[in-house]
């Protein structure tokens, strides 16, 4: 089929498709089913989880005290 003969619709469903393996590398493979259920149990132990405030802020510390270093 040429270009000019989709319709819009069929072109940008073409782009997007495109754009998306090109952004990523993994797009439209599939998850085992074993891997989802690792992943979701790894979400719902929040035990070692350290909270994003929390990290932000060892973050800050740590470049207040390299810049202060230099």
């Amino acid at each position: 089929m040429k270009v000019a003969d989709m319709t819009v619709e069929q072109l940008e469903t073409l782009i997007e498709r495109v754009v998306g393996r090109l952004l990523d590398p993994d797009y439209g493979l599939e998850m085992k089913d074993e891997f989802v259920n690792k992943v979701l149990s790894s979400m719902s132990d929040k035990e070692g989880y350290t909270p994003l405030e929390e990290v932000k802020r060892e973050l800050e510390q740590h470049h207040i005290e390299q810049t202060s270093k230099i």
